[in-house]
């Protein structure tokens, strides 16, 4: 009997609790930003609370610091940081979820936080999507990235309470979540298209075909050049030779008309 009745406890608190979400969010860039309003509240202090209000010991009026005889017995207590209709205490530990659709349980990504650092862990990196949760506002901000025209549906935020005790899973009344995806670049002038290909395949030809005359042009000059130093070698030799020959006839002449010149004397005498 006690357990039916702490059962029927259990379930009559978490009925109380509900998710609200904004009827529909635009992402634009693949990326849209979600609140899921736990009501009632668990955190008031980060809806209330004025970051001005932090004033500096400096700054302060010294006749603020009253005497304790004259301060305000409900100065002394400790801020409130939730809301007292919360039927528990504050959450610490959250696990953020969207299911798709009204129905189902299909879930397109989830994140567990750790509220009083603001701390993720077990992010799953091998989705496609990824859910970035935060406390903000007095609510649970969900950053929602990757998202393309195809995952444009209706979502509902799951929050569950994993710490301190008891679990709760409180489910959202569902938002639909338009992506836009960036406009598609329009198709280039089929004609002007062509016309680039057929210049750039021109362009190609015209660097073949210079390639190709450097490379047959290089052995063609080194073989002219070869041709030319052999034929010149070969008319020197032959000059030499010519003269040698001269040189060879012009010799024999000479003792011959030496001996005719001495055998006229003679016969003078």
């Amino acid at each position: 009997m006690v357990w039916m009745m702490l059962i029927l406890l259990f379930v009559s608190t978490a009925d109380a609790l509900r998710v609200i979400q904004p009827d529909s969010v635009v992402s634009s860039d693949g990326t849209v930003q979600l609140l899921c309003i736990i009501q009632p509240q668990p955190w008031l202090h980060t809806q209330t609370q004025d970051p001005r209000a932090q004033t500096s010991p400096q700054t302060q009026d010294p006749r603020a610091q009253t005497s304790p005889q004259t301060q305000d017995p409900r100065a002394q207590t400790s801020p409130q940081t939730q809301d007292p209709s919360y039927p528990h205490a504050e959450p610490q530990e959250l696990q953020v979820s969207l299911l798709k659709g009204l129905t189902g349980s299909q879930k397109l990504c989830s994140s567990i936080l750790i509220t009083p650092n603001q701390r993720e862990k077990e992010i799953d990196q091998e989705r496609k999507v990824q859910c970035h949760a935060q406390v903000t506002g007095g609510a649970v901000g969900l950053t929602v990235s990757g998202l393309t025209a195809a995952d444009a549906d209706v979502y509902r935020c799951v929050v569950e309470v994993l710490y301190p005790a008891p679990y709760l899973r409180i489910v959202g009344n569902g938002t639909y979540i338009h992506v836009v995806e960036a406009p598609d670049r329009p198709d280039p002038d089929p004609e002007a298209q062509r016309q680039n290909t057929h210049q750039e395949e021109a362009d190609e030809d015209v660097g073949d075909r210079r390639s190709t005359v450097l490379t047959v042009n290089t052995p063609v000059v080194v073989l002219t050049t070869l041709v030319l130093f052999v034929l010149l070698l070969i008319i020197h030799v032959q000059i030499l030779q010519h003269r040698r020959d001269r040189q060879d006839t012009a010799l024999p002449d000479i003792p011959n008309k030496m001996a005719a010149s001495s055998s006229g004397y003679v016969h003078f005498v």
